[in-house]
């Protein structure tokens, strides 16, 4: 098993942020869409069923963020106590 470097599993999501930033952008057209979708295919190597699990995954951790910054807080601390 291959010990990872802390700090790398970060690393590597930026990067595929970066990949997938273009195709997470709205108001472009489906047709726009799909050339980027097909150039970044092409020119980073990987696999249409890889691209769609990232682009889902972002998705997933979005959502979860969102629904964090709605969520109130239960507990409140008070500093006043002394």
């Amino acid at each position: 098993m291959k010990k990872k470097v802390i700090g790398t599993d970060r690393e590597e999501a930026l990067k595929r942020f970066g990949l997938i930033a273009p195709l997470l952008e709205e108001g472009i057209s489906a047709a726009e869409l799909g050339q980027r979708r097909c150039l970044l295919l092409q020119r980073e190597g990987i696999s249409e069923r890889t691209l769609r699990r990232w682009i889902a995954s972002y998705k997933v951790i979005s959502a979860k963020r969102e629904r964090l910054k709605r969520t109130p807080q239960k507990y409140v601390i008070h500093w006043d106590f002394m």
